[in-house]
């Protein structure tokens, strides 16, 4: 799960448990956590997609990693 996610839910249970939200509220952030867990990787990589990223392409132009410029580091 992603970690945002987790903390979110921690924090959601605690404020139950501390009675500062009730039943509904709980439930509604349970079921907002887990539909953003699922619709963000698919909507991400549509956005992408349409960027014109492509997976393994990188978007900025870097040295190949064994350059002998400026190794004075």
């Amino acid at each position: 799960m992603v970690p945002r996610a987790e903390v979110a839910l921690i924090i959601a249970d605690l404020g139950l448990v501390e009675g500062l939200i009730g039943q509904e509220v709980f439930a509604t952030i349970v079921v907002m956590v887990i539909f953003t867990t699922l619709v963000t990787p698919p909507m991400l990589r549509t956005l992408f997609a349409q960027d014109g990223v492509r997976q393994g392409e990188s978007t900025v132009d870097l040295p190949p990693a064994n350059s002998d410029e400026d190794e004075s580091v």
